[in-house]
């Protein structure tokens, strides 16, 4: 949880203090009867919408990240598949293969998740895949190199296809209506114990600061897992690794 989520959760709890001292001003026969079974099947369902509401987003947002992550890991995958098929052409399109999915995935760790968190891309990124796929397409042989620079060909095309959607996962979120219902139902909880009468003072503020903070925390947290490469989202662990694996496998082809 980063300060300002902290700020944001101390604020909403003075925020619900302001709004009770401010409720507590309107005259008493203008307050509905908190009393009256109606309001109080209200409140509750009130409270159930919420909670409802809260789960539903929470799954929505865990769904969104899991597929992130999964994405992430095939994509690595499918770069790694590049790299070992290549490692049996003759040079230099192997070391031209091989240099070009190292840069793509050097460029995807330190410049494109970055980006990636403001929901941008990096171009460089994009341009590097495109080039690798347009020089595996471009390179002609014959026999058995010609089965493997299918097969690499093959594995390019599955990183630019994960890539695709990981790209297309950047402008995935909670949706809209969701977040008016939250929005909506918080504030009525918010609302609703200063229609209820009693006096205003030391006691009555700090429920009404511990609620606005109970209300805000799981709110914070569904804003936070709100897009799969921003607040709590997927690390490029995957292709931190995958630069790890490629001097494996070339020390595996050189000793071989």
């Amino acid at each position: 949880m980063t300060v300002m989520d902290m700020i944001i959760i101390l604020g909403a709890g003075l925020g619900a203090v302001v709004v009770g001292l401010v409720l507590h001003r309107v005259p008493a026969t203008w307050r509905p009867d908190s009393e009256s079974p109606t309001a109080k099947v209200l409140v509750d369902l009130n409270k159930t919408l919420f909670a409802f509401v809260m789960a539903l987003s929470i799954v929505s947002a865990w769904g969104s990240l899991k597929d992130a992550q999964g994405g992430s890991i095939r994509e690595a995958n499918a770069l790694a598949d590049v790299y070992w098929v290549a490692s049996v052409l003759p040079d230099p399109e192997r070391s031209r293969f091989q240099q070009l999915v190292r840069d793509y995935t050097k460029t995807v760790v330190e410049v494109e998740w970055p980006a990636m968190a403001e929901r941008q891309t990096s171009p460089e990124a994009a341009r590097l895949l495109d080039t690798l796929r347009h020089e595996v397409n471009r390179y002609t042989t014959t026999g058995a190199d010609e089965v493997k620079r299918r097969d690499t060909l093959t594995a390019v095309r599955e990183a630019m296809e994960e890539r695709r959607e990981r790209v297309l996962r950047l402008d995935e979120g909670i949706p809209d209506f969701l977040w008016v219902g939250l929005l909506l139902s918080a504030a009525l909880i918010l609302i609703m114990p200063a229609f209820q009468g009693g006096t205003f003072g030391l006691s009555w503020a700090m429920n009404a600061f511990l609620l606005g903070v109970l209300v805000a925390a799981p709110m914070t947290l569904v804003a936070e897992l709100n897009h799969p490469f921003s607040g709590i989202s997927v690390t490029p662990d995957a292709f931190v690794k995958l630069l790890g694996r490629f001097d494996q496998i070339t020390s595996i082809k050189t000793a071989s």
